[in-house]
């Protein structure tokens, strides 16, 4: 009987150790826990009340226990429990809900979690957890996640996330404005059908770089062609850099596409245009040299440097006057300002100096332009050195012929009227002498005829000089005058054809009768021919001229070169004179041609 007693007692002991120990544990999990935990009935009066927190409580313990949720909750909040509470009593399972309440011990309001959960036959725990922070930062990330839609889905960019393998994982939907793929099209296609070969190659090098780079702060910029839908492609500038985890592990890369194609295609037009305009530039066979407003030299096209024997370095940053003979600067600076009130000048000739001091006689002609966005002056250089040497030779040739022709007239007076002249003074001193015994009706006869030779000698010293009928009639009747003069001395055959021309310039009638005349003299005297021909005719507004022979011919450029004399060169500088142009042919053996071109400007007399 003892025994039993010792036992039964041993057991209760045992219980009570037991529930201590269990209320130890309960109490411990209780003071750890960061929670409010409630004990009600199934009528939703609050039988219990366990935290070690009392400020997040919305009445004090002593205002709520023995009181239902009805009475101590608002109204929304309280239907909002009581339903939830009446729906883990019916279904046995736990109820979630969470809800916002006024805290008055903070003035703030509090966003709670309540786990519901029946236990035993007629009580219900809510343990109830402050989520106010979680929430906040769940709305803090939607706001952002909201905002990255926003921008991802309307941002003309193209937004995009690797990983560590180069696979593409998110793109923004403006991939399919870019390109035409959409997101999902292209973040299924391989990295060879994005880009060109070409552009492939550079975005391997560069995620090569970025992966086996360990700073953090280094990003990769750089520009790739890409592939589009319909079989074109656009250009795209991007930007790439690694994202890195809490603990510096590199997890993936960021990249930003910028539609570039525009700019592109600016800057090809731009190259070709500077390609057009260095291509002109320095194929002008003038000189060109653009300076700014103080006269500084911004560039030099190579015909110029060609001229004056320098190198491109040797004139940038030079002020032009080191470059021009110093007698003409004191006309290029005013001629400067007055092209600064202008925009554009007529031409001057100068001299400017090579890099061998020589003085090289060229033409200015300036105008206001840009360059790189800045006024500057642009001078066109022609170099008139054989220009001005032909016109020199020009000058020679007209003084020589000139003198020339002074001394023939000066000779046919001397030996054509001198003598008759003298024959008739003396005729006239016999008539003079009383004791003479002459028959001066004989001598009078003498006399008349010196005279007559006298006056037809003069008339053709000025024939030769200025036909008369070149000046009352014109060219054509002028040549074939003197072309049957030529015949009643010469076996020669002169063929003339030509159409009516209206007289023009007096002085081009004359120069191109000159030419033909000298043309004729050459052949008589040099080309052995049996016939020349002559033809004149009139084209628009230019008097076109080409006479032939069928004499024995020569060689032009070694007989201009070595023979001036023969009136080749006299006959251009004429014709040059008038801004005509005269072409020369000659075959040995065939004959020679000659062509030569004016204008016919009215005649002012």
């Amino acid at each position: 009987m003892n025994k039993k007693r010792k036992r039964k007692y041993s057991s209760k002991l045992n219980a009570k150790v037991a529930i201590e120990e269990i209320s130890k544990n309960k109490k411990a999990l209780i003071e750890t826990s960061p929670d409010l935990i409630f004990v009600h009935d199934i009528n939703g009066i609050f039988l219990e009340f366990y935290s070690q927190d009392e400020t997040l409580l919305y009445l004090k313990p002593e205002q709520f226990i023995g009181k239902k949720i009805s009475d101590i909750f608002p109204q929304k909040i309280a239907e909002k429990l009581n339903f939830y509470i009446e729906k883990t009593i019916s279904t046995n399972e736990l109820q979630i809900v969470e809800y916002e309440l006024p805290i008055p011990y903070t003035n703030d309001t509090k966003i709670f979690e309540a786990r519901i959960k029946k236990f035993g036959e007629d009580k219900i725990i809510s343990i109830i957890r402050d989520i106010t922070d979680r929430k906040l930062s769940e709305l803090a990330l939607e706001k952002k996640e909201a905002r990255f839609r926003l921008i991802s889905e309307n941002i003309f960019d193209v937004i995009w996330v690797l990983d560590l393998e180069g696979n593409r994982i998110y793109v923004t939907p403006s991939i399919e404005q870019f390109i035409g793929f959409t997101t999902e099209e292209y973040l299924h296609q391989n990295i060879d059908n994005r880009f060109t070969k070409e552009s492939t190659e550079v975005f391997k090098n560069e995620l090569s770089k970025i992966l086996n780079n360990k700073t953090e702060k280094y990003f990769a910029k750089f520009e790739l062609e890409y592939l589009c839908k319909n079989g074109l492609t656009k250009w795209g500038e991007i930007i790439l850099s690694p994202s890195y985890d809490g603990n510096n592990k590199l997890v993936e890369l960021q990249g930003v596409t910028r539609d570039i194609s525009e700019r592109k295609q600016h800057e090809n037009t731009l190259q070709q245009s500077e390609f057009k305009f260095r291509n002109i530039f320095n194929s002008s066979s003038d000189g060109i040299i653009i300076i700014d407003k103080n006269y500084t030299i911004l560039n030099v096209n190579e015909t110029l440097l060609k001229i004056l024997d320098y190198k491109l370095e040797d004139g940038l940053g030079k002020h032009i006057f080191e470059f021009v003979d110093k007698k003409y600067i004191p006309l290029l600076t005013e001629r400067a300002q007055q092209l600064f009130s202008k925009n554009e000048i007529e031409s001057i000739e100068v001299e400017i100096i090579s890099k061998s001091k020589k003085n090289i006689h060229v033409e200015l002609k300036s105008k206001l332009t840009k360059y790189e966005n800045e006024n500057a002056v642009l001078v066109i250089v022609r170099d008139i050195s054989e220009r001005k040497s032909f016109e020199r030779q020009i000058l020679r040739n007209v003084i020589e012929t000139e003198e020339k022709e002074r001394m023939h007239f000066s000779q046919e007076l001397h030996d054509g009227i001198g003598p008759l002249l003298s024959a008739t003074k003396m005729y006239v001193q016999w008539l003079g002498m009383p004791n003479a015994k002459l028959d001066k009706s004989e001598i009078l006869k003498d006399i008349e005829k010196l005279i007559d030779e006298s006056a037809r000698t003069v008339r053709e010293i000025s024939f030769k000089l200025s036909p008369h009928v070149l000046q009352n009639y014109g060219l054509v009747d002028a040549t074939k005058t003197y072309a049957e003069k030529i015949k009643e001395t010469s076996e020669i055959e002169i063929e003339i054809v030509s159409k009516k021309i209206e007289r023009f310039d007096k002085n081009a009638e004359t120069i191109a009768y000159r030419v033909i005349c000298e043309c004729i003299n050459n052949t008589l005297k040099h080309a052995q021919a049996s016939k020349i021909s002559i033809n004149i005719q009139p084209e628009n507004e230019f008097l076109k001229v080409q006479y032939s022979d069928n004499g024995k011919g020569f060689d032009v450029n070694e007989t201009l070169s070595k023979h001036p004399g023969i009136g080749l060169l006299n006959m251009q500088s004429r014709i040059k004179s008038i801004n005509g142009f005269m072409e020369i042919k000659s075959t040995l053996e065939k004959g020679t041609i000659i062509i030569f071109n004016l204008k016919m400007h009215k005649n002012m007399m």
